[in-house]
């Protein structure tokens, strides 16, 4: 579950209190609260349908929520058009003019203000140069590449220098080998300007990769609100250990009087698990990490008997994907290859080192 509200001395960007709302008899949000602070990176993180896009376009003004209050620089916007609360808006579809050149895009918020011919010209150069693309001024978007169109988006955002960059998917219309490009470039791009960003995206290794703090939604509600390490190290819940990154739930209780020890259920023939901590539950699951989990040979004394499904090549690293004698499921990734026969159908065994976080029975 999501903490108790921000006592941090950093000034907050984005106070949101008790934010509802429904489409028609689906409730979209559920009395959320969310403090952004002054120039992080926070992420939405969750499936399709769990509220993320529609809380970012509340915040916006975008829709109107049903109950609530937003406040941006400690001033309440809930009931102010999306143009008074100076936010930056991109999106997925790059939404350029095709009429126009870059420069002219970038530059057309500018004008719209009102700015002089000088300073929009300035601020057209600056954008160019924070998107290493001063060379396509005078080209029109159709010349541009997708992942050079998403730049330029990205620089028409900021050219106004919004108090809020609100960014929905804008990587997702990308191929992989671009869209982690444009991942370093915004984290570039954040870092460079000290700008607020709120991003919305379902990818767990984007919101890992880009955030300061990530906040994992699900139904309408925040989950939890946390930085990366400790969303992917330390889930508050079933939920959010399931669907950021890879995870195995291992059904366990204390063994004897050391709390340390952990018996995993319905795996017959298993070592007890080392673990982290003390548990503070007698029944619990257990929250595994590929990267937690080592191969050796079936005659070891310690670890859990099992069979290989399934031996993938990720590159720099492999997955093996394990079964147990009771048909219980478990993961591994290897850096290299063990010096054993490792295939379809080989006996091994899995120690789970290092696993730390206990789950009660009754989280979900």
């Amino acid at each position: 579950m999501p903490g108790p509200p921000s006592t941090s001395p950093v000034p907050l960007k984005v106070r949101a209190r008790g934010l509802d709302k429904s489409f028609g008899s689906h409730r979209a949000l559920r009395a959320i609260d969310l403090d952004i602070h002054n120039g992080e990176f926070l992420t939405l993180l969750g499936p399709s349908g769990c509220g993320k896009t529609t809380l970012m376009r509340v915040i916006a003004g975008l829709e109107t929520n049903d109950g609530g209050t937003v406040m941006i620089d400690g001033r309440d916007v809930t009931h102010e058009s999306p143009r008074r609360r100076g936010l930056g808006m991109v999106f997925q579809s790059y939404s350029l003019f095709p009429h126009m050149s870059v420069a002219e895009n970038i530059g057309y918020g500018l004008k719209v203000a009102g700015k002089s011919k000088t300073e929009i010209e300035d601020r057209v150069r600056e954008m160019l140069e924070l998107i290493s693309l001063p060379h396509v001024a005078d080209r029109r978007p159709k010349a541009l590449s997708g992942g050079q169109q998403q730049r330029v988006a990205l620089a028409r955002a900021l050219a106004t220098r919004p108090s809020l960059l609100m960014l929905d998917e804008p990587l997702g219309a990308l191929d992989l080998k671009l869209r982690r490009q444009l991942q370093a470039e915004l984290k570039r791009i954040h870092r460079a300007t000290g700008m607020t960003f709120l991003f919305v995206t379902h990818d767990q290794e984007e919101a890992l990769f880009l955030s300061d703090r990530i906040a994992v939604m699900r139904d309408g509600r925040i989950e939890q609100l946390d930085t990366p390490e400790n969303i992917y190290r330390r889930p508050a819940n079933d939920y959010v250990a399931d669907f950021v990154g890879d995870v195995t739930l291992l059904s366990c209780g204390i063994s004897g009087r050391n709390r340390r020890l952990a018996v995993v259920h319905d795996w017959p023939n298993a070592a007890p698990v080392t673990i982290a901590h003390p548990s503070p539950f007698d029944r619990f699951r257990l929250v595994v990490r590929p990267e937690q989990v080592a191969l050796v040979p079936p005659d070891g004394r310690n670890g859990l008997p099992a069979n290989v499904q399934e031996v993938i090549n990720e590159g720099s690293t492999t997955l093996v994907l394990l079964k147990g004698p009771a048909g219980n499921q478990l993961k591994a990734r290897l850096i290299g290859r063990p010096n054993f026969a490792l295939h379809r159908g080989a006996a091994i065994c899995a120690e789970v080192r290092g696993a730390e976080v206990c789950l009660p029975m009754e989280a979900g």
